[in-house]
């Protein structure tokens, strides 16, 4: 299964001395939790960047130190430009599989410069990719949406899985609702990107549901994509799950997409959560949410609302009963394990932190600012949940 961890440093130092910080809690969490470093299998480090100059050089160092940390080395992190909370230079989210040793088997690999991990087990063959850019943060969208999302297609193949085995993926986009040329005149970033996804998509049967997603934006790094794909040799250990309050995006229509009313535009292909109930995974990855109902935003241009909204569907999302209605009996034992919140200005933080903990508690979390993929919306959540019971219905 897999446990997520958020590291903020604790000093004001730069960006080494705050990264060093962050290192040392690491090994905290490690020992604390008896686990071992190659349990490690996805790693995102979001960094304070002002621009794509500051975020090339940013970048570069921290693979610097990351290249003196021998023990992080066999994978490729994604280094997204989103400022961590409480103006930190840079913030660390780790994924750590854990299960015992005896059960799975985890083998470290790489593909044109991308280094991943697959872990296998009895049943299941997972894959966890970071770290998926194109050669050029400066060019356009269109081209390095081709370029990364073409990666990604060429792993999954190495793999022997294709896109319909992805559970989980995550779509980092710099100026997210941008409108810019791209080679196919004026488009918003996030359309052009959606209608690349769609294109790549279009080669694969989704019995399964798309991935859960989140499709979100960046001050500066161009393309990224980091994605989960599993597959099982058991029936119906992978659900999509609908939510009640709100349409499925791939199922938006042209009122809610950005662009030319006469133009065409293809919807974000995702669901709002999947549900993979494995031997060593029984979690539910929640997609991106926001306060949306139905397919329009709230009309209310108020943080503290738009959070409240989100929480509600959120919880509606994953409620006992929205997952028996889904064939996935749970006993009422649901939880929320890890949130990672996205704010779109820096000082509404701490309100959006306050009604979060109120609802979830001390709930292991990160705030980052970003742009959401809708110009009147003012946070997104994602996250992980827990269920104690995986009983899947034969409805």
């Amino acid at each position: 299964m897999n446990r997520i961890f958020s590291l903020l440093p604790h000093n004001e130092l730069d960006l080494e001395g705050q990264f060093i910080d962050c290192i040392q809690q690491l090994d905290h969490t490690i020992t604390n939790n008896s686990f071992d470093y190659d349990q490690i299998v996805k790693l995102s480090i979001f960094v304070n960047a002002k621009n794509n100059i500051d975020y090339i050089h940013k970048k570069n160092e921290i693979e610097t130190l990351l290249n003196k940390q021998k023990k992080l080395v066999s994978i490729t992190p994604s280094i997204i430009g989103q400022p961590p909370q409480d103006k930190k230079q840079i913030a660390l989210e780790v994924f750590v599989y854990d299960a015992p040793a005896e059960e799975i088997q985890i083998i470290n690999k790489e593909y044109s410069g991308v280094h991943y991990v697959v872990v296998r087990s009895q049943f299941i063959k997972a894959l966890y990719v970071g770290g998926i850019t194109a050669e050029n943060i400066f060019d356009s969208v269109s081209h390095q949406s081709k370029e990364v999302l073409k990666k990604m297609n060429e792993i999954l193949k190495m793999e022997r899985m294709k896109f319909s085995n992805v559970v989980r993926q995550w779509n980092f986009i710099e100026s997210i609702l941008q409108i810019s040329q791209n080679g196919v005149g004026p488009k918003q970033n996030y359309q052009v990107f959606n209608d690349l996804r769609s294109e790549f998509y279009r080669t694969d049967e989704y019995k399964n549901g798309y991935p859960a997603a989140t499709g979100i934006g960046m001050s500066s790094g161009g393309i990224i994509l980091e994605f989960i794909a599993v597959s099982d040799k058991r029936e119906k250990s992978i659900v999509p799950i609908k939510n009640p309050k709100q349409v499925d995006a791939h199922q938006y229509t042209g009122n809610v997409l950005v662009g030319d009313k006469n133009e065409i535009k293809t919807t974000p292909k995702f669901e709002r959560a999947k549900a993979v109930l494995t031997e060593n995974c029984n979690r539910i990855f929640i997609s991106g949410t926001a306060a949306i109902v139905g397919e329009d935003t709230i009309n209310d241009n108020s943080v503290e609302a738009q959070t409240e909204t989100t929480i509600d569907n959120i919880n509606a999302l994953i409620s006992s009963q929205n997952l028996n209605r889904h064939g996935i009996s749970t006993d009422g034992k649901t939880s929320k394990e890890y949130i990672r919140v996205y704010v779109k200005n820096e000082d509404e933080i701490p309100k959006v932190k306050s009604i979060c903990e109120k609802h979830w508690g001390n709930i292991e979390a990160l705030y980052l600012i970003s742009d959401i993929c809708r110009h009147d919306l003012l946070v997104e959540i994602e996250g992980i949940g827990k269920i104690e019971s995986n009983i899947v219905s034969e409805n």
